[in-house]
């Protein structure tokens, strides 16, 4: 018996004219991971480089409020537009990445990133998906200001919310 990728777990030899699945990965985080999105960029990159080589039938396209969203006005303010351009219950994996920041507060939630979590677990709730990555950076840091300590205390909370929950998801 072979382990590890198998290509022909995906699709049969016989199906040579499959149509490519794309699969859509959100990135939601606070401000102050750009480097931990990116990484993800690229890791998605190389794994739809894998993907196409072994002639698996699967690409992943990443969305990123950032890139997405188009600036301007919308009458639930910001975090309107945003989620017109991800469409959290629509795609197939949200990726959550913290470390310092919980976030910039919005009208329906203590933070955007929050909003665009506590979305993703309820479409999850009605139709089992998208699948919910969450990732708390475990580096020690040191609170260097009251607006840093009040974010830092804000995410600690939240991450129990979470973990406390009747079904948390993967963090």
């Amino acid at each position: 018996m072979r382990y590890g990728f198998q290509p022909e777990m995906f699709y049969s030899e016989c199906s040579e004219q499959m149509q490519t699945k794309l699969l859509r990965i959100v990135i939601s985080s606070p401000g102050d991971v750009n480097v931990e999105r990116d990484a993800v960029d690229a890791a998605v990159a190389d794994l739809n480089r894998l993907l196409r080589s072994a002639n698996v039938p699967y690409q992943f396209v990443v969305s990123r409020w950032e890139r997405d969203a188009i600036p301007g006005l919308h009458p639930s303010g910001p975090q309107g537009r945003i989620d017109e351009a991800l469409k959290i219950p629509d795609c197939d994996f949200l990726v959550g990445i913290f470390w310092k920041r919980f976030g910039t507060p919005v009208a329906v939630s203590g933070s955007g990133t929050e909003h665009e979590i506590r979305q993703a677990i309820v479409s999850w709730e009605a139709k089992k998906t998208p699948q919910l990555l969450l990732y708390f950076n475990d580096i020690p840091f040191v609170a260097e200001t009251p607006e840093e300590e009040e974010q830092s205390q804000k995410l600690q909370v939240f991450e129990r919310q979470l973990l406390s929950s009747v079904n948390p998801p993967l963090i």
